[in-house]
């Protein structure tokens, strides 16, 4: 496949997502150089060789994971890496609140994402819009909860000091979630959602969904024959 930033005379979206996942990608690299933080650095490594994979396959395309996914993360790595190593979460008012609500978006619109392809591929489950918009927001309150004890850990760098700062991450994370629920929820009503995780969906109904779906008939298939011989 050759390489091309337009696609069908449009700018391609999933190409330009992930040239400014590679530029997160670059420029936490330099500046945890600059700061001496070798963690950072290897991380940066092990992730470009990830990254670097699809392209040794000529694969220019990440067509599985949508573009608003990847430029939600990219946003996220961007900020967390100057909160981190440029100390901004210390010295950017509400700069925390702002990643924090990032990250809850980012939970909730890929939380989303997979309730509505197991509703749209699975008969197992039939779940009304609002039915899901309500497991989105529950889920990500519980998210933000194992984050917020991540961080009192201080895994990432970033450790809540106080009880109130706890909760006014959790809080923040939730209105993140309520936000994105209900935009979900327009984009479906629109149209405009199944376009974006189309290619995640097929798959995942190819791969796992109906794969077991198969495999499940096939057994009570077997099992039936079998009582049938018995009799």
């Amino acid at each position: 496949m050759a390489f091309s930033l337009k696609n069908d005379g449009e700018w391609d979206k999933e190409i330009l997502a992930d040239i400014l996942m590679n530029s997160v990608l670059i420029i936490t690299f330099i500046v945890a150089f600059w700061k001496q933080q070798w963690i950072w650095v290897v991380g940066c490594i092990l992730a470009s060789f990830i990254l670097l994979i699809p392209l040794a396959l000529h694969r220019y395309r990440n067509d599985l994971i949508p573009w608003p996914v990847d430029v939600l993360i990219a946003t996220i790595c961007l900020l967390n890496m100057g909160g981190v190593l440029l100390n901004a979460y210390y010295t950017i008012p509400f700069y925390h609140e702002i990643t924090q609500l990032m990250v809850s978006i980012l939970v909730a619109f890929i939380a989303f994402a997979f309730v509505y392809i197991l509703d749209r591929y699975w008969d197992g489950l039939n779940m009304n819009l609002y039915a899901m918009v309500y497991v989105v927001v529950v889920t990500t309150m519980a998210a933000m909860v194992v984050f917020e004890a991540i961080k009192y850990i201080g895994v990432f760098g970033m450790r809540s000091t106080s009880v109130e700062m706890m909760l006014l991450s959790m809080f923040v994370g939730t209105i993140g979630a309520v936000i994105m629920g209900l935009f979900c929820l327009i984009l479906v009503n629109k149209g405009d959602f199944d376009p974006i995780f189309q290619v995640m969906g097929e798959e995942l109904n190819e791969r796992i969904i109906d794969k077991k779906t198969k495999e499940k008939r096939e057994s009570s298939t077997t099992q039936t024959n079998k009582k049938n011989k018995k009799k």
